[in-house]
């Protein structure tokens, strides 16, 4: 029923088309504010209005409906940490985000979602992955929009179960602090927290985190560390040549010279 002016009896204009003086449909829901992605509202009160600079109207109809989002929306907390949540987003990683990232595989994903409740490596791995694969399938109009916040939140989960596995790393009782750990899925998580943070704009965090991906893979004792079958080294392999890309398309300063990765020939052909 389209709404009607009570003097009048003809049908009024939502209030964005009215703030915007264009032509609206006089039904919830118009076409104009669905074109414009803006939330359609019909109040009764008719205020006089100052006049407004032009191209700030639609600006301030996506504000007012960023504030109220942020009111009405949670940081959606309990879907993120739900199994299924994850699960689902595993066919999307499948097509949008491994084969440009083929280090871990869709199949290695699920197995790391399953234990991700007692192992703090495959936790801080499970919500990067859920961060890059909804960077790359979901938009957002601004830097604080519906989509943002969840990223956002994910990545502060993510970096609070990968901050946690040094901590874990250490050795109470003896008030030491035990080796780095320095695994693909470690610098794996880096890469995936670096390209989302890129993303939010936080340019100086995405940077920390990409170098210091890139200084735990610098770490790496090839001869004691890493396994020689071949599909582990050619996994090692993969990963250093993501890390190179990132460096190179983000102009991160060489530092990955002298690695055993570049030079060495491929057991895979």
């Amino acid at each position: 029923m389209k709404p009607t002016d009570n003097n009048s009896g003809k049908s009024r204009a939502c209030d964005g088309c009215r703030l915007r003086k264009v032509k609206c449909h006089g039904i919830p829901t118009c076409t104009q504010c669905t074109h414009l992605n803006l939330r359609c509202t019909f109040t009764n009160s008719v205020a006089r209005r100052t006049p407004t600079i032009r191209g700030t109207l639609i600006a301030q109809l996506r504000s007012n409906r960023s504030k109220d989002i942020a009111v009405k929306t949670p940081l959606t907390q309990p879907a993120t940490r739900t199994v299924a949540f994850f699960f689902n987003l595993l066919p999307q990683f499948s097509e949008f985000v491994y084969p440009l990232n083929p280090i871990i595989s869709p199949q290695e994903m699920r197995q790391a979602i399953q234990t991700m409740d007692s192992d703090k490596e495959d936790e801080a791995l499970v919500y990067a992955f859920a961060a890059m694969t909804i960077n790359r399938t979901r938009s957002s109009w601004t830097l604080h929009g519906e989509v943002a916040i969840l990223i956002t939140d994910l990545i502060r989960c993510s970096m609070r179960a990968y901050r946690a596995v040094d901590f874990e790393a250490a050795n109470l009782q003896t008030d030491t602090l035990g080796p780095l750990a320095v695994t693909i899925k470690r610098i794996l998580t880096c890469i995936f927290l670096s390209v989302c943070l890129a993303t939010l704009g936080q340019l100086d965090r995405s940077f920390a985190i990409l170098r210091e991906g890139i200084t735990m893979l610098q770490t790496v004792d090839f001869q004691r560390h890493i396994s020689h079958d071949p599909s582990e080294v050619a996994k090692w392999q993969r990963l250093y040549w993501e890390v190179y890309i990132r460096k190179t398309l983000g102009n991160v300063p060489s530092i990955l010279r002298h690695s055993p990765y570049s030079s060495m020939r491929s057991p895979c052909g």
